[in-house]
C-alpha cells in the first residue's frame, strides 16, 4: 500500500510547520505505513533431509508463532541450504500452520525449475487453497483450487516472475493479490476460499516436472512485507 497524492507519493506530512507522525483514517493507519510482523520464516540451514516434513524453521527473519514444523508432501526437502523436490513426482506443497486465514507469504525464487514454483496460502487441504506461481518464461499466475478443480485468475506478461525475485500471495478477505519483489502485479477478486473454509495453512509448492529447482528464503506474515 502506498499513499499518494495524485501521481506522488507522501514522503513526508506536516500541519503549518509541524511534522505529521501518523495519519488515520478512522481506525486504519495510512500512514506511514504500518508493518506486518512476521509469524515465521525459514532460510533452510538445518541438515539435508529427504523431505522437511515434520523439520522445524529456523526464524532466519524472526516470527512470533513459536513451535512450528513443516507439513509436507513427500519428495519435498532441504538441499543444500534451499528447498527443493528430492524427486520428480506430483505438485509438491510445504506448509505450516499459523493460525491466520488472511496473510501473506513469499519465497526466494532461487534457482529455475523445468515446471514451476510459488507460494500457498489459506490452504485448508490438498483441494482447496489459493497460489501465485511462476513457470520457466517468467509468467506470473494467480490460481485457485477449489474442490480439486484449479482455475486461473491472473495470467502475466512473460518475464514478470524471475529467478532471483521474490515470489509472493497475499490474501486478504475475498482480495488476492500476486507480488513480485515486495510490489504489486496485481490483485483479483474471489469467493472461491472463504474466510469461513478455515484455511490457517500457508506455505509454498514446488510443481512436477524437475528435480532442479529451489526456492529460499520464505516468510510468513499477516500482511504484505
Amino acid at each position: 500500500m502506498s499513499v499518494r497524492i495524485g501521481s506522488m507519493s507522501v514522503t513526508a506530512a506536516y500541519v503549518g510547520s509541524t511534522a505529521v507522525t501518523k495519519i488515520y483514517i478512522g481506525t486504519t493507519q495510512i500512514y506511514p505505513i504500518a508493518a506486518h510482523p512476521i509469524l515465521v520464516s525459514d532460510s533452510f540451514t538445518a541438515a539435508d533431509v529427504a523431505t522437511i516434513n515434520g523439520v522445524a524453521p529456523n526464524y532466519y527473519a524472526g516470527g512470533s508463532v513459536a513451535g512450528l514444523t513443516w507439513v509436507s508432501s513427500a519428495n519435498i526437502g532441504i538441499i543444500a541450504g534451499k528447498l527443493g523436490p528430492a524427486a520428480s513426482a506430483s505438485a509438491k506443497v510445504a506448509r505450516l500452520n499459523v493460525g491466520v486465514k488472511n496473510g501473506y507469504v513469499e519465497a526466494l525464487y532461487d534457482t529455475l525449475h523445468g515446471s514451476s514454483v510459488g507460494c500457498v496460502g489459506r490452504y485448508v487441504d490438498a483441494s482447496n487453497y489459493y497460489r501465485v506461481s511462476v513457470g520457466t518464461t517468467g509468467v506470473l499466475l494467480i490460481e485457485k483450487n477449489v474442490a480439486g478443480t484449479i482455475s486461473t485468475l491472473y495470467t502475466s506478461a512473460a518475464g514478470v516472475g524471475v529467478v532471483g525475485a521474490r515470489i509472493g500471495l497475499g490474501v486478504n478477505g475475498t482480495n488476492v493479490s500476486a507480488y513480485v519483489n515486495g510490489s504489486l502485479v496485481q490483485t483479483v477478486a474471489d469467493t472461491g476460499v472463504p474466510e469461513s473454509a478455515n484455511g490457517i495453512y500457508w506455505g509454498v509448492t514446488l510443481f512436477s516436472g524437475s528435480t532442479t529447482g529451489r526456492l529460499d528464503n520464505v516468510r510468513i506474515a499477516t500482511g504484505q512485507l
